[in-house]
């Protein structure tokens, strides 16, 4: 689940832990963890409630069409470490699926200003 997240292997990557303020810049208490990167256009959220969790990526993107291009790209790097990995079209999204992990890739902001965005979840396999 996510909570092998390292946040120590990511500050040293680069990845700087943020934080949600109110406006009168108060920090607000919240179950996600955020993450940015100097001179990146991505941020990165991660939770986890128990063994279950959800890391979400969103990306600025250069021009439209470079959602496909992402989609390439998520696929190419999920397969080389989940040979097992089903990939699925629906309308502007891709899911990939390696139960018990599934993450969808779906394009989000406006036309001038296209962005990305990756959501990774894991399913917890318990018995309920």
């Amino acid at each position: 689940g996510l909570g092998e997240v390292s946040e120590t292997a990511l500050q040293k990557r680069g990845w700087q832990p943020g934080s949600v303020r109110s406006p009168d810049g108060t920090t607000v208490a919240t179950p996600l963890r955020f993450y940015g990167k100097s001179g990146s256009n991505v941020v990165m959220m991660a939770m986890t409630q128990g063994r279950a969790g959800v890391c979400t990526v969103t990306a600025m993107l250069g021009k439209l069409r470079d959602v496909s291009r992402s989609v390439q790209f998520v696929r190419s790097e999920l397969a080389s470490y989940r040979p097992d990995l089903t990939v699925g079209n629906s309308g502007a999204r891709a899911v990939f699926v390696s139960l018990p992990k599934l993450a969808i890739l779906e394009a989000t902001g406006t036309k001038d200003a296209p962005a990305v965005r990756v959501v990774v979840t894991y399913h917890d396999p318990e018995k309920k």
